[in-house]
């Protein structure tokens, strides 16, 4: 079935040449409207849009551009007439003229000599500003000497307002999906985090878990000591281990996201002079979000996310970042009591050392390695002499006290990895490894 816009090509006899016109121009914004309206996707809007604009308008050069939110860069959605030359697309996107058109009020006819740097002569712009900041542009070029006029105008202005709900359609949608998902990553990750008490193991679990919600190159889990300093605990998609110097004490975004209590978020990290500039890698970072940790209340971590292509930082992936963290804090601070209780449990609550039980499991550890042609080990029993005189004459206070100065000096005399029990009332136990 033939449509109104082959009409006016075929000379259509007894009409009114105006009025025939219009029938045209009324099909074939319903013929391009109703494509905007069939296409599934982003990029089959752009190329079904530009080739009909590219025929109807008997231009050389129709595109779509759009910034999906606020402060995000431009996306080429599709063109016609650029060939698949990638030269030609970034010269699109690098005019500032087209790119100014996402920003515009009204739409806008230029002419020149080299418009888009591509020889067009004449270029017609129209921009689409959304609710939720979402903003288009078509543009239709034409590589010879003529006008736009009116009626192709409102043409391109009426394409352009089907064109920037059809994209907003499309962006709600993913970002829909992308909810979604982030949902059920916060849940699985909740689910994570919960089924271990091991810090080590839900620091890295938690790490795994954000870099995958986030789309991050790394993802970093910083402590802060007793002075503020933070230290890397764990990471994710890291190439190279960061140390202890990596932080640099309180500096940089997660050392501002600790100090201030507050979430740090930048797209422009080396534009800003944040420090560390780079990974111990060597890979520059280009975007960043800190999140502080309340593991006791207080901030005393921070969880951090990298990345080492230019990447716009949204609202929601802060908003994300800070739900993982919540997530985190409990997880962690379970971790700490339980590692705590385990401590307690192996330890005599008089002087501090190793009780009797736990012991004899790190006694039985070593014999095994040494059965297995390790290092030999050393074991020496101590007995304090008439410590039962101490009870009789000065009191169970002071033979307390006795204890207690017995094993603080026996572990300040010992190395960091040798353990010293208290192996009886008044006896205690050294073992040494790797000693003769």
């Amino acid at each position: 079935m033939r449509s109104w816009s082959s009409l006016l090509a075929e000379g259509a006899t007894g009409v009114d040449e105006a009025i025939l016109r219009r029938f045209v121009e009324a099909s074939r914004r319903a013929e391009i409207i109703a494509l905007v309206n069939s296409a599934r996707t982003e990029a089959e809007l752009g190329e079904v849009v530009a080739a009909e604009l590219g025929e109807a308008y008997e231009a050389e050069i129709a595109f779509v551009l759009a910034a999906q939110a606020p402060g995000a860069g431009a996306e080429l959605v599709g063109s016609a007439g650029l060939g698949g030359q990638a030269d030609a697309a970034a010269a699109v996107l690098a005019d500032a003229t087209s790119l100014l058109a996402l920003d515009a009020t009204r739409a806008e006819v230029h002419a020149g000599e080299d418009l888009l740097g591509l020889g067009a002569r004449s270029l017609a712009l129209a921009p689409f500003r959304g609710d939720t900041g979402g903003r288009a542009a078509v543009g239709v070029a034409r590589a010879y000497d003529q006008d736009f006029d009116a009626a192709e105008m409102a043409l391109l202005e009426a394409v352009t307002d089907g064109v920037g709900h059809a994209l907003e359609r499309a962006w709600l949608g993913v970002e829909r999906e992308r909810h979604a998902a982030q949902q059920a990553a916060i849940a699985r990750a909740a689910n994570l985090l919960n089924a271990s008490l091991e810090l080590e193991e839900v620091v890295r679990t938690l790490c795994h878990e954000v870099r995958l919600a986030l789309g991050a190159d790394v993802v970093l889990a910083l402590f802060a000591d007793e002075d503020g300093h933070l230290h890397p605990v764990g990471e994710s998609g890291a190439r190279q281990a960061f140390g202890p110097e990596w932080s640099r004490g309180r500096a940089g975004l997660a050392g501002r996201a600790l100090a201030d209590d507050a979430p740090q978020a930048t797209s422009s990290y080396r534009e800003e002079a944040h420090q560390p500039a780079e990974t111990p890698g060597g890979d520059q970072i280009r975007g960043a979000i800190a999140v502080p940790l309340h593991r006791r209340g207080t901030p005393d971590g921070v969880l951090q996310v990298l990345h080492l292509d230019p990447h716009p930082v949204a609202p929601g992936d802060v908003e994300l970042l800070r739900a993982f963290a919540e997530l985190a804090s409990g997880a962690c601070r379970n971790a700490d009591e339980h590692a705590a209780a385990r401590r307690a449990a192996s330890l005599d609550s008089l002087t501090g050392c190793l009780n009797h039980a736990a012991f004899q499991t790190r006694l039985r550890e070593e014999i095994s390695r040494a059965e297995r042609g390790a290092e030999p080990f050393t074991l020496a029993l101590i007995d304090l002499d008439g410590f039962k005189t101490v009870n009789e004459r000065f009191g169970h206070l002071t033979g307390d006290t006795v204890l207690r100065t017995a094993g603080e000096l026996l572990r300040g005399a010992v190395r960091l990895h040798d353990q010293v029990a208290r192996f009886g009332g008044d006896e205690f136990a050294l073992l040494l490894p790797a000693t003769d």
